[in-house]
């Protein structure tokens, strides 16, 4: 065949294309054996690579870390794997560091601060830089400083050691200087600083008795205190006693006694060895080392009948109490000397107590309890004859039940093996209620005193609860009951000018609903504007050097007041300045929108001898009869204050615990119970303590419990000198 024109040329160029495809494919070949043998981190960035540096912005708690992700990528959206990227920062701190791309061709870079500040960040591969992020480092955690033991016990010339942690948003805080200050019977000092788990340790000796307070303070940071009570070991310094002092129990029952070591000054003995004995008609011993309250605890079962003594002995001194056991089971009858009475006039109910042998039964106490129309109660230990009377007057028509049982432990609850009887008594009259009001046209934001008088044919009768309602300018309730001359008393405080209608019932029955024979009266009061009196201390003033100005008021707080403000609650306790210091009944005195200062020099110096008033008192004046103040028995899961009658339950025992307790806010002095606050017209479940009120404020304040307090210094204020409420 005849090749055609041009058919030898395309043979003859097509040889030295392929030779340059050879040649090509062989460079590739070479290029890509050499980058095989080259690491990815040492070659030049390929053309359009691109770092990425996320979050550009971040703030970060100081102690905290801050991590930042820089992302490597080609022009065309490809990941770099295995790549080191290079992190710098600048600003506030000085740092650097590199990290390796994973799969995804991101590397992380993470940090931690603790000083405040900006930072700048840039990341960096084979010569690309990535954009600037920025990290803030601030103060967004609370600060806080715990130590512990809380509180302690030890016995001089021995030593106490302590732990302070640091920490801010609840992260741990290295290298902070503590300086650790003793005050107390062995006055020292020291300092460390706060390790990597942000503790930081103090010990010392005590070489006195007494009570320390040892103080750990560091810049920033909140103060914390913790006491130390150190006792003697001096046998003639130290006292053991027992309770109970003394009880009647039945044979085959076991008996609990408790002994409490202390030393001179009345402070527990801890690890102390007890030693018990029992001598009469049960002989028994133990022995128990005393706990951190300086306790012991003993039990035993009398198998005899008959008189025990209990001693106790620890550190060469000794304690007694006295045990009679009685053969069971006991028997009570109960007689009362009338049925049926007039008020006015007295009853005795005799209960008679036996053994399982019939045998009467001398010197146990017997509890009686009246309920009905007359409530009372009352102990009375049997004579010789085995019998107790117990008399009372009967004020109010109705009908009580008096039920009396052995109350062998003294604890004033039937117990297992306390027998009960009950007896009836009735008591026939028609009572008369008659109201007055102190005043029929006082000032708003003055108190008004409403008396009910309960009267039984021109005889007063009481323990009668009287239920008041208000309706009207000011609409409120509440319940008082009537005291020896057949009185009960509301007090309450108009904030709105008009007419009230009070009205009052006595519940003979106490059954909380008026009933048919139940006497009422009403008694109208109209409250009116009243212009503030120009107390020269409350107006509002200048700012004092020294001193911090609250313009809000217009007052100065200054000193000891300013010390003991800003240390034991601040704002959120006592409320603004409403007067400068002035002098009152010898006293140099401050008023707050809750609670009044008192300076007095040289009572306690660890509060700056501040002490405050009893306002919570102040208000209360004349409402002792009225059912949430009159005092009342323990209840199931509260605190009971014995000294004042009255339980601290629920939230508003956490926050009494948690923001003041004993000192800044006393004891209870009411129950809780439902009040109109003077202040927005709206009812709140209140407390009174002596110098607060407690409200709780359903979500309004989680973290206090939801607990507001009452405005009672600007109250007092008030009701003292006319000043604006």
């Amino acid at each position: 065949m005849t090749p055609s024109p041009g058919d030898g040329q395309r043979r003859s160029s097509s040889r030295p294309t392929a030779r340059r495809l050879s040649l090509s494919v062989l460079a590739v070949t070479l290029a890509t054996l050499a980058l095989v043998a080259t690491p990815l981190s040492s070659l030049a960035a390929p053309f359009g690579s691109r770092v990425i540096l996320a979050p550009s912005t971040q703030t970060a708690a100081l102690g905290a870390t801050a991590s930042l992700t820089a992302t490597v990528s080609t022009f065309f959206g490809g990941r770099q794997v295995g790549v080191t990227v290079t992190f710098v920062v600048s600003g506030a701190h000085s740092t650097s560091g590199s990290a390796v791309t994973d799969a995804s061709g991101n590397a992380v870079f993470t940090y931690r601060e603790y000083t405040a500040g900006t930072d700048s960040v840039v990341a960096s591969w084979s010569g690309v830089s990535s954009n600037t992020a920025t990290v803030t480092w601030g103060t967004t955690g609370t600060y806080t400083l715990t130590l512990a033991p809380s509180s302690t016990s030890a016995t001089v010339n021995t030593a106490v050691a302590f732990t302070a942690t640091a920490a801010i948003g609840g992260v741990p805080q290295p290298n902070v200087l503590v300086n650790f200050t003793v005050t107390g019977a062995n006055g020292q000092s020291g300092s460390a600083y706060t390790d990597s788990s942000g503790v930081a340790q103090f010990s010392y000796t005590g070489t006195n008795t007494g009570t320390d307070t040892v103080y750990a303070a560091a810049s920033s940071y909140p103060t914390d205190s913790s006491t130390v009570s150190w006792s003697s070991t001096s046998s003639s310094a130290n006292s053991v006693t027992i309770s109970p002092s003394s009880l009647d129990a039945l044979t085959g029952t076991a008996q609990s006694f408790t002994a409490t070591v202390e030393d001179v000054n009345g402070n527990p003995i801890v690890g102390a060895l007890v030693t018990f004995s029992v001598t009469g008609a049960n002989s028994r011993s133990g022995s128990a080392t005393t706990n951190a309250s300086g306790q012991a605890a003993f039990t035993y079962t009398g198998t005899n009948a008959g008189a025990d003594t209990l001693t106790a002995t620890s550190l060469g001194v000794s304690g007694t109490a006295g045990v009679t056991w009685l053969t069971g089971p006991l028997s009570i009858t109960l007689a009362a000397s009338s049925t049926s009475l007039s008020p006015g006039t007295s009853v005795t109910v005799t209960a008679t107590v036996r053994d399982g042998s019939s045998n009467l039964v001398n010197g146990v106490t017997v509890h009686f309890v009246v309920t009905g129309a007359n409530a009372t109660s009352g102990n009375i230990a049997t004579n010789t004859s085995g019998q107790a009377g117990f008399a009372y007057t009967g004020t109010n028509a109705g009908t009580d039940t008096v039920t009396a049982f052995p109350d062998l432990n003294n604890n004033g609850v039937q117990d297992t093996g306390e027998p009960s009887a009950t007896a009836t008594i009735a008591w026939v009259g028609q009572p008369s209620l008659s109201l007055v009001a102190s005043s029929t046209s006082p000032a708003v934001g003055s108190p008004v005193t409403v008396t009910a008088t309960l009267a039984n044919p021109g005889t007063a009768v009481n323990n009668v609860v009287v239920h008041f309602a208000v309706t009207g300018a000011n609409p409120q309730s509440g319940t008082a009951v009537t005291n020896a001359s057949g009185q009960a008393t509301l007090t309450y405080t108009g904030a709105n000018t008009g007419t009230d209608t009070v009205s009052a019932y006595a519940d003979l029955n106490n059954n909380s609903a008026q009933d048919t024979g139940e006497p009422s009266a009403s008694v109208s009061v109209t409250w009116v504007a009243a212009a503030p009196t120009a107390f020269a201390p409350a107006q509002p003033t200048t700012a004092k050097a020294g001193c911090t100005y609250f313009a809000i008021t217009g007052h100065n707080l200054c000193a000891g007041f300013q010390a003991y403000w800003n240390k034991f609650g601040g704002l959120a306790i006592y409320g603004y300045p409403l007067t400068e210091e002035f002098v009152e009944n010898g006293v140099t005195v401050q008023y707050f929108e809750r609670a009044r200062f008192e300076w007095h020099p040289g009572t306690d110096p660890s509060h700056y001898d501040v002490l405050l008033g009893l306002v919570g008192d102040e208000v209360t004046a004349g409402r002792a009869t009225q059912a949430p103040f009159v005092p009342t028995a323990a209840k199931a899961g509260c605190t009971y204050f014995a000294a004042t009658g009255h339980n601290l339950c629920a939230g508003f025992a956490a926050y009494w615990n948690q923001f003041g307790g004993l000192a800044t806010f006393g004891m209870p002095i009411s129950e809780e119970f439902q009040e109109t606050n003077p202040d927005t017209g709206q009812v709140y479940t209140v407390q009174y303590f002596e110098r607060a009120r407690f409200e709780w404020h359903p979500g309004a304040w989680p973290a206090r419990f939801d607990v507001e307090l009452g405005r009672l210094g600007a109250q007092v204020l008030a009701m003292r000198y006319h000043t604006m409420y």
